[in-house]
């Protein structure tokens, strides 16, 4: 997993809202907190972690607190040539049933791109299915993995802020060193986020209509609300807004509501894009006053990327419809 400098926001340990097991303080990262709160209720039966050895002491810290079990793939299938054995990070697998552990060390071993690996992590078939045909024609310069999510979503809708995934890079960046550098680049303008913790699942959705990620997705963020509300509302906060995406590193995320293709909105917040001042400009007509509201149509930004036909991602808290 390609992993950005350290990140300046407030969110790198949470204080929890009440104790878990005899836990009152977490970190966002290894294991990061989507994938353990989808661990604690179910949602997936393993996770995994490639971490640094300073973070070993924390990992053993949380196994023993919430009762958890982990093995090291790479000891017990040793030679199996996969690719996390060629990184300097360690890694392993973290889960309450030892068979389940076995199952995906077993997967593990054979291939981290196959249905095995996303079955043994939880991941709905539907999804793993969707990002392996994904995978296997994608190219340097392709269409990125939100494009056909949303092409595969079966109508154009407000979006339930859990499935975002326009910020969850794992497994979208391509061993393209451009793309590498895009990736690299992005997180250096984004040092008042995490953007590898912005995600409630942390799979991405077959389609934005996907029922089985949504129902993991309210399970993830009903967990997260109980024991720690205040980060959150900080992730449906920035989550929960719309996007107007022109390709894997060029998007705007908007301070408003959309609605009909068209956008009212106040303003241009974080994550930001590669997009420089120019292009933001020439997309959003945004030579008027701060804090007036707008209307954006979608078609006027296409003259920005030819042969891109730019969409509207209109992400939205659902239960507030």
């Amino acid at each position: 997993m390609l992993r950005p400098a350290g990140q300046n926001n407030k969110f790198k340990k949470l204080t929890l809202a009440r104790p878990l097991g005899n836990l009152s303080e977490l970190r966002t990262k290894d294991p990061f907190i989507s994938d353990l709160a989808a661990l604690l209720t179910g949602v997936k039966p393993v996770i995994y972690i490639d971490y640094g050895g300073a973070d070993w002491n924390y990992i053993k810290k949380i196994a023993a607190a919430l009762k958890l079990r982990y093995v090291f793939p790479g000891e017990l299938h040793p030679g199996a040539g996969n690719y996390h054995l060629r990184s300097k990070r360690k890694f392993l697998l973290l889960g309450r049933s030892e068979k389940a552990l076995a199952k995906a060390a077993a997967a593990w071993r054979e291939s981290v791109l196959g249905l095995d690996w996303g079955s043994a992590l939880g991941y709905p078939d539907c999804c793993v299915r969707a990002y392996l045909k994904w995978k296997m024609t994608a190219a340097p310069g392709g269409p990125d993995l939100v494009e056909t999510e949303y092409y595969g979503t079966p109508e154009a809708r407000a979006i339930d802020f859990r499935l975002n995934n326009v910020y969850n890079f794992f497994s979208r960046v391509t061993e393209d060193p451009r793309d590498r550098e895009n990736y690299r680049l992005l997180n250096a303008v984004n040092t008042e986020v995490d953007l590898p913790a912005l995600n409630i699942i942390s799979w991405h959705p077959c389609s934005y209509g996907c029922a089985a990620s949504l129902k993991a997705g309210r399970e993830v963020f009903s967990f997260m609300s109980h024991y720690m509300p205040a980060y959150a509302d900080h992730l449906k906060g920035i989550l929960s807004k719309p996007v107007l995406f022109l390709g894997k590193y060029f998007f705007l995320t908007f301070t408003g509501q959309a609605r009909k293709g068209r956008i009212d909105y106040k303003g241009i917040c974080s994550p930001r894009s590669l997009m420089s001042k120019e292009q933001i400009m020439t997309a959003v007509n945004a030579s008027v006053p701060c804090g007036t509201s707008l209307r954006l149509e979608i078609k006027k930004a296409q003259t920005l990327y030819p042969g891109f036909k730019p969409f509207l991602l209109n992400f939205a808290d659902k239960n507030a419809e």
